[in-house]
């Protein structure tokens, strides 16, 4: 008793130091480096409030959801997708950060969202008092102490697609850590390794924590299923344009440094085994700087290309590089592709390796992996493969090149597999719901 009164304390110390470091930010908000924070619209207006009060009322059940960025929106989209469907529950969502709140937006949520308030207890006292009493869900790692407290006081309290750290952790935080996880009513894990490290890392109660697998493997699905006309559209769209070629390799959200490594096994693919290979090159990012400078490397390799956005319907053609430069469909991509290469893996970390795999695509990245734990487990099942040098891309597409759907049963039948994720969250925290993605 003494130790949570101690514990309660050090939240409203905590809240106090916040208040003084809000009032330095908006006294600063002005300058230039701090507008990317959105600082003006981390406050609940009381117009915001009143809306909030109004609409939850309205329904039985309330829900809110605690989400860091974009990824995490996307993986709770199964969720989502099944809470939509109950007239009697309310659902709020809560970005920590600017980007996951304008991806919200660009996808024209129709679900109430906000930016996160500075994490005083003032600002969470105020939101709960209007939404009521809420059963809230965090996902992943966003533990911030005064909210903890007050989302555990207004209702249940969940921790979604939960691990540990790959890093060792500083003794501090792992107190912090510790202190902070015995605020949730249950905690699901995305695997059954992390169990025993929750409870002697955290000193987690065994009672409180489910191993329901990861809503990652669902989303992938699930965006499969409802965006099947925009994939038609550019299926239709591309082969209506370019000859086909044997092999099709996508490589997803690259980067400058895995450009000049694929361009380099384009080469020697095209003019030293002569395969009929097209690369379709989705970068990391969109700018005019980024796209001149893939656009020199290929020249400067004497690989033909063309972007996807500047051709009109008529005579087909066939260059060796398609650079695909519109935003937002890299997941649909995958639809056109063979084989994939996952961009990040060279110079920092890899990206989303479940979106090709929900395709059936073969998949490869470089060595910067182990902060994927999906691609950490598609290794173990020796369904991906790790490339460190041209050479080696070179190797993968020439076995692929004539079993390029030698792994395509395996890669699906591993992601049905890890299906089951939103139905133990529901069944053990809300409602049991009949869910088929496939």
């Amino acid at each position: 008793m003494v130790s949570y009164f101690i514990k309660i304390g050090l939240i409203y110390l905590w809240s106090f130091f916040v208040c003084l470091v809000e009032k330095l930010v908006v006294f600063f908000s002005h300058f230039r480096f701090l507008k990317k924070f959105q600082i003006k619209k981390r406050f609940f207006t009381n117009e915001t409030l009143k809306s909030i009060e109004k609409e939850a009322s309205q329904k039985e059940k309330q829900v809110c959801f605690f989400l860091s960025s974009a990824g995490e929106y996307e993986q709770i989209s199964p969720i989502l997708y099944e809470l939509r469907k109950r007239k009697d529950t309310f659902i709020y969502l809560i970005f920590m950060s600017p980007s996951g709140y304008k991806f919200a937006q660009k996808r024209k949520e129709t679900i109430p969202f906000h930016l996160a308030p500075f994490d005083r207890l003032f600002h969470w006292k105020k939101f709960y008092s209007s939404i009521g009493s809420a059963t809230t869900y965090v996902v992943r790692h966003e533990l911030w102490p005064s909210f903890l407290l007050c989302a555990s006081q207004a209702g249940p309290l969940y921790l979604l697609n939960a691990s540990c750290p790959a890093e060792k952790e500083f003794f501090f935080k792992k107190k912090i850590k510790q202190e902070l996880y015995h605020f949730f009513t249950k905690i699901f894990l995305i695997d059954e390794c992390f169990k025993e490290l929750f409870f002697c890392n955290y000193n987690v109660d065994k009672n409180k924590i489910i191993v329901s697998g990861d809503s990652k493997y669902e989303s992938v699905l699930l965006r499969k299923k409802i965006s099947e006309d925009k994939v038609s559209f550019l299926e239709k769209k591309f082969f209506e344009r370019y000859e086909k070629r044997k092999l099709h390799l996508i490589a997803g959200s690259v980067w400058y440094p895995d450009v000049l490594f694929l361009v380099k096994a384009l080469r020697e693919l095209r003019f030293l085994y002569k395969l009929n290979v097209r690369v379709t090159l989705v970068p990391h990012k969109l700018s005019e700087k980024s796209l001149e400078k893939i656009k020199n490397l290929c020249a400067c390799y004497g690989l033909s290309y063309t972007f996807f956005s500047e051709f009109n319907l008529g005579k087909k053609i066939d260059p060796d590089v398609l650079i695909f430069d519109e935003m937002g469909s890299l997941a649909e991509v995958y639809a056109l592709g063979d084989i994939a290469y996952l961009g990040g893996g060279l110079h920092a970390r890899v990206h989303n390796v479940l979106e090709p795999v929900a395709y059936g695509l073969a998949v490869s990245f470089g060595p910067r992996y182990t902060t994927s734990y999906e691609a950490i487990k598609l290794l173990n099942s020796h369904l991906a493969e790790v490339v460190h040098t041209p050479s080696e891309i070179v190797n993968w597409c020439s076995y692929h090149f004539d079993a390029k759907f030698s792994q395509k049963h395996a890669l699906l039948n591993y992601l049905s597999e890890q299906q089951n994720t939103t139905r133990i969250v529901l069944e053990t925290t809300h409602v049991r719901k009949e869910i088929d993605y496939q």
